[in-house]
């Protein structure tokens, strides 16, 4: 599986009781992707500096 059909595929509800957040966050850290790797529109989105009507 390549990274990116497994960070398609990571998703571990809110709801879930099998796993601490630190648990979850660890499986995440295995495939993560490195910063230049993260899409534009993300960066933008999760950047604080940048105020982008519409989106909150």
């Amino acid at each position: 599986m390549t990274t990116e059909e497994k960070v398609e595929n990571w998703f571990i509800p809110l709801s879930s009781t099998d796993l601490t957040l630190q648990q979850a966050h660890s499986q995440l850290d295995e495939f993560g992707l490195e910063q230049e790797d993260v899409p534009l529109i993300i960066q933008l989105v999760e950047n604080p500096k940048y105020d982008l009507p519409g989106i909150d």
